[in-house]
């Protein structure tokens, strides 16, 4: 249980800079999300902004020539490469752009390098323009999704692998010879979003910042849902919070939602990318006010 924080369109060095500071704060882990590609034109609508004419983050659309795209994975791995403890996380890792073998062997790569830190948040994807430009078919993600979550724990279990699905199909590979656990947790708040990861997930995780109300909501759906198909022991719901009070974050823990997630850029206010040391201060004064524990100095 603890306070994350999450982040989106950060260049990597700025994501790198930011796992430093999250840990000498105190700060659980760091949520990396991501797109793959800029699609020049955005018709589809984010499954939490119904209507919207465009889907915006931060006060922006969420996708737009001006937005930038770091790979989560390799950001993260320059965290790793600067910390020792905290947490690095995907929130999230749109698994049906990929095929889920060369996604198992660079997430095992990730979680050996980082000591084992690595939770794999993952999701649909929502970006019909996005799916075209890779040429993978919109309407094939959900079936593509679910394969690739058998695949990766397959392939995660070590020593050699066969599959043979709709989408995906293999004889005797290996991705690693011997077992690596990387944590599941799957994102969405729908009710087939909800189902799935109970059923198949590690732990959930908010898709966008639901209100405080329908966090308390999602929340305790979920929870009923993992406890109907019993499996309660060591899964975990992480909820986004819209802002950095410590008052909001009492509200919540008053209703057992007790792993919070925060966004960066409440954190960061209007300090520009370049004001490393300011930015850094930011945190750690944040972490302090959420009442965490400050951890020692990072290798940098």
């Amino acid at each position: 249980m603890g306070v994350s924080i999450c982040t989106y369109g950060l260049p990597a060095r700025q994501v790198r800079e930011l796992v430093v500071a999250a840990e000498a704060a105190g700060f659980d882990a760091v949520w990396v999300g991501e797109h793959m590609v800029v699609p020049g034109a955005v018709r589809s609508q984010h499954p939490t902004q119904p209507g919207a004419q465009t889907a915006v983050h931060n006060g922006r659309a969420i996708v737009d020539p001006g937005t930038v795209l770091a790979d989560p994975l390799v950001a993260l791995a320059a965290g790793a490469g600067a910390t020792t403890t905290v947490g690095l996380a995907t929130a999230i890792y749109v698994l049906p752009l990929r095929h889920p073998l060369d996604a198992a062997r660079a997430t095992a790569t990730l979680q050996e390098a980082s000591g084992g830190r690595l939770v794999l948040g993952v999701g649909l994807g929502w970006l019909e323009e996005e799916f075209a430009a890779l040429g993978i078919d919109h309407a094939t993600r959900r079936r593509r999704y679910e394969e690739a979550l058998e695949v990766l724990r397959m392939a995660w279990a070590g020593g050699m692998v066969s599959y043979a699905g709709e989408h995906f199909a293999f004889t005797d590979v290996q991705v690693t010879p011997h077992p690596v656990q990387i944590p599941l947790v799957l994102g969405g708040n729908t009710a087939p979003a909800v189902a799935r990861a109970a059923r198949l997930g590690d732990g959930w995780i908010t898709s966008g910042t639901p209100t405080f109300e329908a966090a308390v909501d999602l929340h305790a759906t979920v929870r009923a849902a993992v406890d109907a198909a019993g499996r309660a022991a060591g899964f975990r719901t992480w909820v986004r919070m819209a802002s950095v009070d410590p008052a909001d974050a009492a509200r919540y823990r008053a209703e057992g939602l007790d792993d919070l997630v925060v966004w960066a850029h409440r954190i960061f206010g209007e300090l520009p990318l370049d004001a490393t040391a300011e930015r850094h201060d930011a945190v750690l004064r944040v972490g302090r006010e959420l009442g965490l524990t400050p951890a020692g100095p990072s290798a940098s």
